[in-house]
């Protein structure tokens, strides 16, 4: 997995707002959510990913796979790439 080639991404401060080019829409990322970004930038796998933020941030397994595996990871939102990797 990697970001979608109509995804920008800049950081602000602490987060980082990613801007998909074909929809207009904007988001804003979190410390831990702009962190994740920054390793799927890197080409890191989910598992890596994962690993790295239980790692480096105060996060519950069961919180942080939630939002890993939600649907806001979606190859056709943000990024591109193979099916979810669990």
């Amino acid at each position: 997995m990697r970001p979608s080639k109509d995804v920008v991404s800049r950081r602000v401060g602490d987060e980082i707002v990613l801007v998909n080019l074909e929809s207009d829409q904007m988001y804003s990322l979190n410390p831990t959510g702009a962190r994740a970004w920054e390793l799927l930038a890197a080409e890191s796998s989910r598992q890596e990913i994962r690993a790295e933020l239980l790692r480096e941030f105060d996060v519950g397994e069961k919180e942080l796979d939630e939002e890993l595996y939600s649907t806001r990871w979606s190859p056709h939102s943000h990024v591109s790439g193979s099916s979810p990797e669990k």
